[in-house]
C-alpha cells in the first residue's frame, strides 16, 4: 500500500502525492481504532486511510498476540496486522494507503516500517513517516484519542 509523504495544502487539508505526481486529498481526522490493545508493552500500529474522506482516519496499535503475529510468516509485522484488521471487515472498508509505527517495549513511538512506508503507489521510498504524520500519531496514540482533526 504506501510510503507518503502526508502534507497540509489549503489550510488544514491534507494530501498525498502519487508516484505520477497527482495529488489526493485524504481526511484531516484520525481516531483511536476500537480494536486498539489496551495495556503496556510493544505493539504493532498502522494507519488507515480511507478512500472517503468523510470517514476518519484509523489508528490501530495492537500487540503480536492480539493481531495473531506468527514468526514463520513471509509477511512482517505491519503487513499482518494489516491483513488482520481486513478479516475484521473483509470488502465493507476502502483504503487509499495505509502507513506503520510502533510502541516500544518502553512506551516510546517509532515511525519506520519498510513493509509500508517505503513501498506502494504514494511512496516517497523513505521508512520513516513525515513529521507531520508523526506528530499526528503521537496526539492519537499519548490521549488515545477517538477523534483528532488537524488544524
Amino acid at each position: 500500500m504506501r510510503g507518503a509523504t502526508v502534507e497540509k495544502v489549503n489550510g488544514n487539508q491534507l494530501s498525498v502525492t502519487d508516484k505520477s505526481g497527482q495529488k489526493h486529498t485524504i481526511a484531516n481526522r484520525f481516531g483511536w481504532s476500537v480494536h486498539n490493545c489496551d495495556h503496556d508493552g510493544s505493539k504493532t500500529g498502522v494507519v488507515l486511510y480511507p478512500t472517503d474522506t468523510k470517514f476518519k482516519n484509523t489508528v490501530i496499535l495492537r500487540c503480536r498476540t492480539h493481531y495473531g503475529y506468527k514468526s514463520t510468516s513471509d509477511r512482517t509485522q505491519h503487513q499482518q496486522l494489516h491483513d488482520w484488521y481486513f478479516t475484521q471487515y473483509a470488502n465493507r472498508k476502502n483504503f487509499r494507503l495505509a502507513s506503520g509505527f510502533s510502541v516500544k517495549d518502553d512506551g516510546s513511538l517509532g515511525f519506520n516500517s519498510l513493509s509500508l512506508n517505503a513501498d506502494g503507489p504514494y511512496t516517497n521510498n523513505q521508512r520513516e513517516m513525515s513529521s507531520l504524520e508523526q506528530d499526528i500519531v503521537r496526539k492519537v496514540v499519548t490521549g488515545k484519542l477517538d477523534t483528532y482533526t488537524v488544524t
